[in-house]
Formats: C-alpha cells, structure tokens, sequence
C-alpha cells in the first residue's frame, strides 16, 4: 500500500480509533497506519500532557484518576468533525460511554489486544505511565475489568502476536478494514 491509498479509496468520511491497553503499541502501529493511509494521527495522551503541561501520572498524582478522565472525554467529546484520522486515546477511554459513542459514530473502532504477558513487557515503568486504575501490581486485574469494555465498543478485535511488528501490525488492520484493495 502505498500513501496514494487515502485518495483513491475514501470517497466517504474514514476515521480509525484504535483501542486497548497501555503497552499494546496503539500509539506506534497508529502513527505507522496514518502515514500508510495518508491520514492524521491524533493521541489524546499526548494532547492532555501538552495542554496541562504534566504527564499523565502526575495528573492522577496532583488531581486523581477521575480528572484525567474527565480531561480524556473533553478532548474526545470535543473533536467535532473530522476526517481521515487514526485516533489513539488513552486506555481508560471504554470508561467514558460518551466519549465511546462519539467515537463509534465516528470512526471504526479497533481493539488491539495481545496477551497479557507480552502487554506487560513493553511497558518499562507503570509506577509512571499514568495509568488509571493501575493500583500496585494489579496489571493483570486492570486487563480483566477493561477486557469486556473493549470488546463492548469494539467495531473489530485484531489479535496481536508476540513476534509482529508495526509494519505487519498495520497491514493486518488495513486488510481487515479493506478486505479488496
């Protein structure tokens, strides 16, 4: 596929949300897939540390999970209309229904899951990653609360495997999205 794709298939308004856990690589197989579409890339992660000018830890920190939350589904909430976009927010995002169905109504959803262990491995630090509900070294309680949240919003699940990389990662989603190009 080559960046030529966004011109020659989207006739109608296309965004992509990819959901899931911290660590399933949303935000890296994300920027691959935008650049392959010829789409914008929009992590609502980042857009919360730029505007507060705090990472997402320190806001659980200083004002709560609940704060970072509420800033996660303003953001969302307030995207308006927009087109030709992968979105990567937060994995806390499924405990906001309101900012869930404006992203349904908006984009095809896409949960991308890999085992828990290979989850687990890429994040380096979760004492600092800012994740919400994460209490201790709860990680695997916190995959099995979010889990069903997933797949309730989820348009479609890609599983992915231990071994994949960004590249492959990002074909396995676009050939799912457009099974005949």
């Amino acid at each position: 596929m080559n960046s030529d794709l966004g011109i020659n298939i989207f006739k109608e308004k296309m965004n992509i949300t990819l959901i899931g856990m911290p660590g399933v690589g949303k935000s890296s197989i994300g920027k691959h897939l935008a650049k392959i579409l010829n789409f914008t890339f929009f992590d609502s992660d980042r857009i919360i540390e730029k505007n507060s000018k705090s990472s997402l830890q320190q806001i659980i920190d200083s004002y709560g999970a609940d704060a970072l939350l509420d800033l996660e589904k303003e953001i969302i909430v307030n995207l308006g209309n927009f087109d030709k976009h992968v979105l990567c927010p937060g994995g806390s995002v499924v405990y906001s229904a309101e900012a869930m169905l404006f992203l349904k109504s908006n984009s095809r959803v896409i949960f991308l899951d890999a085992g828990l262990e290979d989850i687990k491995a890429r994040i380096l630090d979760m004492a600092v990653r800012g994740i919400v509900g994460l209490k201790g070294d709860n990680f695997s309680e916190l995959y099995t609360q979010r889990l069903p949240l997933y797949e309730k919003y989820a348009d479609i699940r890609i599983n992915l495997s231990a071994n994949s990389n960004v590249e492959q990662n990002s074909q396995k989603i676009i050939k799912v999205i457009f099974p005949h190009s």
